[in-house]
């Protein structure tokens, strides 16, 4: 099986497509749009946040607020925080190639559902706190 740990870093690539099936839209950011995609070799199923080259042009803070948090997001492994499998760049974009969250973001999985039981609040709380824990 495929393994994405000996990526470090932004990796330049000619045709993203050509290592990515790229499927739908999961989400639009400000800076950037998330889509569904297929890892064509290893068939492994995740999600490529594109983010404009040109949106971050003008804004050198973002730019590195941005490669310090992917930085970090690089070295962690820790069952709640999203797992970072590759960072890619091609003339236009940035493509940070993440593992594929099911039920999407929490904020959403918490409007969709419309109400959740403390219990579920509980797990939730739980789960965030362990990741803080380990992030300190």
């Amino acid at each position: 099986m495929l393994t994405f740990k000996e990526f470090k870093g932004f990796a330049k690539v000619e045709n993203i497509k050509e290592r990515y099936k790229i499927g739908k839209v999961l989400g639009k950011g400000s800076f950037g749009t998330v889509r569904m995609a297929l890892h064509r070799k290893g068939k492994i199923k995740c999600a490529i946040k594109m983010i404009s080259k040109e949106s971050l042009q003008d804004q050198q803070i973002m730019r590195d607020l941005m490669m310090n948090e992917l930085e970090v997001l690089e070295k962690v492994s820790h069952p709640n925080i999203l797992n970072i499998f590759e960072l890619l760049h091609d003339d236009k974009y940035f493509f940070i190639v993440s593992e594929f969250m099911r039920c999407g973001e929490l904020y959403n999985f918490i409007v969709e559902k419309g109400a959740i039981s403390e219990m579920e609040v509980k797990i939730l709380v739980k789960q965030i706190f362990l990741a803080i824990n380990y992030l300190h």
